[in-house]
């Protein structure tokens, strides 16, 4: 198992360090259109999100007004802007967040390294005479590595994708929705104590988490066990091709959480297929959720309950085929469960404020928040 990266404390020195900080943060340059806002004050402080510049007209108030209800009214945040051409679209930003309930304390606009600050309304002022703004935790050593010059170079090496997909054999479908659980976390488990699997066994742990309900209850045990495996899940889903990739990307977002690199969970949940959990997902990772409250919160789930009901439903369909044993039939009872079955995590996910279809359409186009 890979050691965990040590984490660091980052003091925020006046406004240019703020502002010098949020590329580290983001993985990446903020296009010239965009607009970022950075927590400078509260539990989640460091946290960032990026309005990019697609999102215009009424999207971006929804989008603070959401981040809002996620981050808390009155959480103290600096808005920055990449253009000094652009900045009345920083300014109407900052509006917006205001009117959300945040606490705008900095609104600056960074042309060349140089931050230029106004109030609200349009006026040039001096920088805040703030020495320091705040100590946070750098959970990814962001601040050790260069940023990429755009989100598109940022995602690349995320995007990066081996040929490793799931096993073929239908057979694996005449285990229940239990079994499969269990197959695939026995699989993870060697890997974890042994660092290696037959790869025909890694294709069996793929086949086994090809319905929702197996593969969120697959992540909520992985994620919560004492022996946290995400690393080696990690490993095998950067071999993964881009289909199994983009399948389980949310599961690969809880294990960056898990392990204690937000942003990288961000850019992982950026590759997932349409997926009820996506929003959930995009939402823990704006916060900054410290990997010790996902795991509480994950504890308070019953997977194995999800995998009994799936377990019923998948007996009593096998009853009903007219030819039990025929592998076709059992691969349609499969295809089934996720239309009758609730995933492991699906009544979680929607207890939490959800963002717009207008963000969720960018993370299709492969752009990050």
């Amino acid at each position: 198992m890979t050691d965990e990266k040590k984490k660091k404390i980052v003091r925020i020195v006046g406004v240019g360090g703020a502002a010098a900080v949020v590329p580290h943060l983001l993985g990446y340059q903020p296009a010239v259109d965009d607009v970022t806002m950075m927590v400078i004050a509260g539990p989640d402080v460091g946290a960032v999100t990026n309005m990019v510049g697609g999102l215009t007209g009424p999207h971006l108030p929804l989008m603070f007004a959401q981040a809002s209800q996620v981050l808390g009214r009155g959480t103290q945040v600096a808005i920055f802007g990449w253009s000094d051409e652009l900045s009345n679209r920083t300014l109407a930003a900052s509006t917006f967040a205001f009117d959300a309930g945040f606490s705008v304390e900095i609104v600056g606009v960074v042309e060349h390294g140089e931050v230029t600050v106004y109030r609200r309304d349009g006026e040039q002022v001096d920088p805040p005479k703030v020495e320091q703004l705040r100590d946070f935790e750098d959970a990814d050593n962001a601040l050790g590595v260069a940023p990429a010059a755009s989100r598109q170079e940022a995602l690349s090496e995320v995007r990066e994708t081996g040929e490793l997909r799931r096993g073929d054999d239908k057979r694996i479908y005449l285990h229940t929705p239990t079994a499969r659980a269990e197959i695939a976390g026995t699989t993870l488990d060697k890997l974890a104590d042994t660092g290696t699997a037959p790869l025909t066994e890694v294709r069996e742990m793929l086949a086994c988490i090809s319905t929702r309900v197996v593969r969120d209850a697959f992540a909520v045990e992985m994620v919560r066990a004492g022996h946290d495996h995400s690393a080696e899940f990690l490993a095998v889903w950067r071999s993964c091709d881009p289909q199994e990739k983009a399948w389980l990307a949310p599961v690969a977002t809880l294990a960056h959480l898990r392990l204690g690199s937000p942003v990288r969970a961000a850019q992982a949940v950026l590759l997932s297929d349409p997926d009820p959990l996506v929003r959930w997902l995009q939402q823990i990772a704006l916060a900054q959720m410290r990997p010790d409250w996902l795991v509480d919160q994950l504890r308070n789930l019953e997977p194995e309950a999800d995998l009994a009901r799936a377990d019923s439903i998948y007996f009593g369909q096998l009853a009903a085929a007219l030819d039990p044993e025929a592998l076709q039939e059992i691969e349609g009872v499969n295809s089934s469960l996720d239309q009758h079955v609730n995933s492991p995590l699906d009544q979680h996910a929607n207890d939490w404020v959800t963002v717009s279809d207008i963000a969720r359409a960018s993370y299709d186009e492969g752009i990050e928040r």
